[in-house]
């Protein structure tokens, strides 16, 4: 009888080491998960300023390629009417 009750207080104390490490275990996979959601939300926030960065930068690539094609263009045609003397160039429009 006292062997009866040794065993089943021996596998109480079994049982609940074990559901002390289970709640341990529990405890400690919440604390990674909000670790790791802390680390999601910054990487979105870090996401997020990283696209907005690269619209912007687009949008300035896009201005600069308008600006340069413009220049292209400006100074195309000064060359071609640097080309020409005056006399040439109406006589050639005129003709």
């Amino acid at each position: 009888m006292q062997q009866d009750i040794q065993m089943k207080t021996n596998e109480i104390q079994r049982e609940g080491r074990k559901k002390d490490k289970l709640e341990r275990e529990l405890r400690q996979a919440k604390v990674d998960v909000d670790a790791k959601v802390a680390d999601m939300k910054n990487l979105q926030a870090t996401l997020d300023n990283s696209s907005a960065n690269v619209a912007r930068l687009n949008g300035e690539l896009r201005e600069q390629k308008v600006s340069r094609c413009m220049a292209v263009f400006q100074n195309t045609i000064l060359r071609f009417f640097s080309d020409f003397k005056k006399h040439d160039f109406l006589r050639f429009f005129l003709k």
